[in-house]
């Protein structure tokens, strides 16, 4: 099952500062109009409570997006996770009871399954538009610097919790998280790139 496909990224810059506007109106994708829902057949129909779930139970839904700053345009979205080249600046989710989400991670030295946060909401609603000030790579003054370029990935992530996991049973939905896999277009996920300069560099 694949999480719901990375949003449009457009964007305006500013006198030290860029606005990045998030939109998913292209047919194609999988999270059109922020209606993603993938339905996994491997989540059991049957609990062994005798709960039944229903389809929408066993099925991933859109939770959130998260906007990481990159060190450069050739950074992909495997690579995330590495500090030295990606940090992560925003994240926002579906105002709901989910906030906290948790991926469990097989440990192959221990054979254990290992809790791994993997996003952390303000639980506070969708927003499309960010306003970016300040530069996570910087050293002191973090404050973003006109006509220096900047490097952003934003990608999109759905959320199933069907049953909690118990480690011990290794029961329960271990993958609560399914981050984008590809652009709403359906090609790869890509860096924008955004120069902030003062905007009445614009008028001729």
């Amino acid at each position: 099952v694949s999480g719901p496909d990375a949003p449009e990224v457009t964007y305006q810059e500013l006198d030290q500062e860029v606005i990045l506007y998030l939109s998913n109106d292209n047919p194609l994708s999988n999270n059109y109009l922020e209606n993603y829902v993938a339905f996994h057949p491997k989540i059991t129909r049957l609990l062994d409570d005798g709960t039944e779930l229903d389809p929408l139970q066993r099925s991933y839904t859109l939770q959130g997006y998260q906007i990481y700053q990159t060190a450069n345009a050739t950074v992909s979205p495997s690579q995330l996770n590495d500090i030295e080249v990606s940090r992560l600046v925003a994240t926002v989710d579906v105002k709901d009871s989910v906030d906290v989400v948790v991926n469990y991670i097989l440990d192959q030295t221990m054979d254990l399954p290992v809790p791994v946060l993997v996003a952390d909401g303000p639980n506070e609603g969708i927003q499309h538009s960010f306003r970016l000030t300040n530069d996570a790579f910087a050293q002191g003054d973090s404050r973003l610097v006109n006509h220096k370029t900047y490097y952003y990935i934003v990608v999109a992530y759905g959320y199933n919790n069907y049953q909690e996991y118990n480690p011990v049973a290794r029961s329960g939905q271990a993958e609560q998280y399914k981050v984008s896999r590809r652009s709403g277009t359906g090609g790869a996920i890509r860096a924008v790139a955004v120069i902030p300069h003062k905007p009445t560099v614009e008028n001729g």
